[in-house]
């Protein structure tokens, strides 16, 4: 490149050596991207010039990008493979670059067990509220209506049994009262009572055969609690994954 005083090529190799070294000293206190900056308006000048590449070559590993520098180093040597030092300069940054893909996958590996315990954690607890009462892990998922709709579904099941236990009991009472009066007895006997409890009330639901009621409505709410459960702890794993994603 001619370099007489005054001249047009002139101007322009001064602008790039000071763009170059204003390149480097930016580089020298850790401002990458404006020593990058520089290193790019110097190659709207002078595009083949070795030395530009080089240098930010030598600034993107600064920076820590290897493979943009691998990139710079290998125009150079496309352009003269004997250039001094450029080959293991790219060397060095092909190795550099391979340890930080290598950290990189394992911080990786690290993040995915991470992730995975905690997929497995927001399922169990959804499991676990939903097996306290039906419909609680669903709001921990924030599906409301769900968890509302099965709350409901669980309670109107727990006041049918209760109904129809209650129903059983007092159809019992009534009919001994009745025989009770209709019963001769001597002044002096002691009159029979029907007492209370589960084990009477079971009674009197096998003696009115309404087991098959209380049978039909706990399956029913098994049922419920087994796709409470199962809802919930899909529900968390899907949630927490659109999460991590």
């Amino acid at each position: 490149m001619s370099t007489q005083e005054g001249g047009p090529e002139a101007r322009t190799w001064l602008r790039v050596q000071v763009l170059l070294k204003e390149a480097k000293t930016e580089r020298a206190q850790g401002r990458y991207r404006g020593a990058v900056a520089k290193c790019q308006e110097a190659l709207e000048l002078a595009p083949d010039s070795l030395e530009v590449l080089e240098t930010l070559g030598d600034i993107h590993v600064g920076a820590g990008h290897f493979s943009a520098a691998m990139e710079s180093y290998r125009k150079v040597l496309q352009r003269d493979p004997s250039r001094p030092g450029v080959e293991e300069k790219l060397a060095r940054a092909s190795l550099s670059q391979l340890g930080f893909q290598r950290q990189m996958d394992y911080g990786q590996r690290l993040l995915d067990r991470g992730a995975q315990a905690d997929l497995k954690k927001a399922s169990q607890i959804a499991t676990s509220l939903s097996i306290l009462f039906p419909g609680f892990g669903q709001l921990l998922n924030r599906h409301y209506w769900k968890a509302l709709c099965m709350a409901a579904a669980h309670l109107c099941l727990i006041l049918l049994g209760f109904h129809v236990v209650m129903d059983a009991v007092r159809q019992g009472q009534a009919e001994h009262r009745v025989e009770i009066r209709s019963a001769p007895r001597s002044p002096y006997q002691r009159q029979p009572t029907m007492t209370g409890g589960l084990s009477t009330a079971v009674q009197e639901l096998k003696r009115q055969g309404r087991l098959w009621q209380i049978g039909v409505l706990g399956g029913l709410d098994m049922g419920l609690y087994a796709w409470a459960i199962l809802d919930a702890g899909l529900c968390a794993l899907r949630r927490e994954e659109d999460t991590f994603v």
